[in-house]
């Protein structure tokens, strides 16, 4: 794991994440990533965008995905189950 990225991480509110891909290919939405709390218990993410017009939606993304690069990386076991993955059509969205 890169040493910049961990030191990127918020510490302060116990929530640790990093963004792998970010990306609008056309009409499709895709955000790929990792997160966990050393405070709390994520069971479900969801994640909020808003389109030009100012209208919001909301997108529940699949979350629990292994991921050993990371929980090798903080040495934690809530990190195990860390990933994440979201993707939806959106056309005229962003």
């Amino acid at each position: 794991m890169n040493e910049k990225i961990i030191k990127m991480m918020n510490r302060v509110s116990g929530l640790f994440y990093h963004i792998d891909v970010f990306l609008q290919n056309q009409d499709v939405f895709v955000l790929k990533g990792w997160l966990f709390s050393k405070r709390a218990k994520i069971t479900d993410l969801h994640f909020l965008i808003q389109d030009d017009k100012g209208k919001y939606y909301v997108l529940k993304g699949n979350y629990r995905i292994r991921r050993a690069d990371v929980s090798s990386a903080f040495h934690t076991s809530s990190a195990e189950k860390s990933g994440f993955y979201v993707s939806a059509i959106v056309e005229n969205c962003l």
